[in-house]
């Protein structure tokens, strides 16, 4: 992997350029040859994918098949069985600490009885 630093415009002071940071350029998920087993027998195995800063990602397929496995390891809830899992660069557990990680429950609709404050806030 090849790692490039800002370009300069004609117009611009190379002094004027903000240092080059390689953690500016990381993905915001990393999936590294990982392998996630319930009860023991492997549901993924040797996944690798990379989801690049100010992209999406979908998770699409059966029940059962491993979407939800992903996103609690990708919340640090489920540790892997084998591999690495990034997430802005740290580990899931602390990425998600730092506050800069968050999930969207796929329930439909609003908790019941809930204020719209209440829900706002959620």
């Amino acid at each position: 992997m090849t790692t490039a630093g800002p370009r300069a415009s004609p117009d611009v002071a190379l002094d004027q350029l903000p240092p080059f940071s390689p953690a500016r350029f990381a993905a915001a998920l990393r999936f590294e040859h990982v392998t996630l087993r319930d009860a023991g027998i492997p549901v993924l195995e040797d996944v690798c994918f990379e989801v690049r800063r100010g992209r999406g990602l979908a998770l699409a397929g059966l029940t059962g098949r491993g979407a939800t496995m992903v996103v609690e390891a990708v919340l640090g809830l489920r540790p892997v069985d084998h591999g690495l899992v990034r997430v802005l660069g740290l580990e899931p557990a602390v990425a998600v600490a730092s506050g800069r990680v968050g999930a969207v429950v796929r329930t439909a609709g609003l908790p019941g009885g809930a204020r719209v404050g209440e829900v706002v806030r959620f």
